[in-house]
């Protein structure tokens, strides 16, 4: 299963993050750590437990890859 970025943002719209384009391309580049374009089910499944269990510096890790 691949998320493409404009699923991206309709996901994170859902969880009240709507408009805001440059966070989630943000965070769209932060999850995908292939840099393939697409997110893979493991890719978001990793980024979101980093964002929401990960330690500080395993969110500035992941924070600073997506730049």
């Amino acid at each position: 299963m691949l998320i493409y970025r404009d699923q991206f943002r309709e996901s994170l719209g859902l969880l009240g993050c709507l408009g805001d384009t440059a966070f989630t391309d943000l965070l769209f580049n932060a999850f995908n750590t292939s840099n393939s374009g697409t997110i893979s089910f493991l890719e978001y499944a990793i980024g979101l437990h980093t964002l929401t269990k990960g330690t500080e510096d395993e969110k500035l890790v992941r924070g600073r890859k997506s730049f």
